[in-house]
């Protein structure tokens, strides 16, 4: 019986119009994974659980906590934004392509955050080169830290046949997401080379039994920084896997 396993989040919108960072490359929802708020508090996806959601539409943002399941929603704060490229002593960062400094604004907060309704607070926004949203604390006070990650859309049809399975094309993933073939308990990262840039690419629908993906959060907590592309997992129907391995290793990728 065929098992299909998502593990995944749906994304949103766009932002910032007027800032260095382009537009196009902070639309949507964006996951923590890692934090430093100062004074011993902070966390890393890959040695601990935790869930927030960082929505970003034009002029708006809403911030979402979830509890360690990351099924219940704890607090909820919305706001609004604007460029804001002189409320510090120079150098401004906004002179820096990929990096901008917001003033954000709270309009209404739930839990124990209602003490922040309408203040106004500056951050400094950088875009590194692997797609990761770094948010420093620019008020000259406690220094504090975020690096979110994009959320990606993903869809999975799947269709049991015995025509050629393309798993990567199937989920419209990243080229770049991690492959790994589960043998038993075994989990074995495949390896792309140039004549083999898609290891599976020879697999049917009929010869797995079940795909497993990982996405944002999870994917970080589970395989550290190497899975921020996303990863999937491919467990192969027992009478196939002799020759699926064989077939791995002839292009070289185990």
């Amino acid at each position: 019986m065929k098992k299909i396993i998502m593990l995944v989040y749906v994304a949103c919108a766009s932002f910032l119009a007027h800032a260095q960072i382009a537009p196009e490359k902070l639309l949507g929802t964006w996951t923590l994974i890692k934090y430093d708020y100062g004074n011993g508090n902070s966390g890393d996806q890959t040695k601990t659980r935790f869930t927030k959601k960082l929505i970003i539409t034009p002029e708006y943002f809403t911030a979402l906590n979830y509890d360690t399941s990351g099924t219940i929603i704890k607090t909820v704060l919305y706001g609004s934004y604007r460029a804001n490229y002189f409320c510090c002593i120079g150098p401004y960062p906004n002179k820096v392509p990929g990096k901008s400094i917001v003033e954000l604004t709270i309009l209404n907060s739930t839990g124990n955050s209602t003490h922040l309704i309408s203040q106004k607070i500056h951050r400094n926004l950088e875009l590194d080169k692997e797609g990761f949203l770094h948010v420093d604390d620019v008020n000259g006070h406690k220094k504090t830290s975020e690096v979110w990650m994009p959320v990606k859309e993903i869809s999975f049809p799947w269709a049991s046949s015995k025509r050629s399975f393309d798993v990567e094309e199937s989920l419209k993933f990243d080229t770049r997401a991690l492959l790994v073939l589960k043998k038993g308990d075994e989990k074995i990262i495949l390896k792309r080379n140039k004549a083999y840039p898609k290891p599976f690419h020879f697999l049917q629908a009929v010869q797995v039994e079940e795909v497993e993906v990982f996405n944002d959060e999870d994917a970080i907590r589970f395989y550290g920084t190497d899975g921020r592309f996303g990863v999937i997992t491919v467990k192969i129907l027992k009478e196939y896997l002799p020759t699926v391995i064989e077939q791995l290793k002839k292009q070289k990728n185990m």
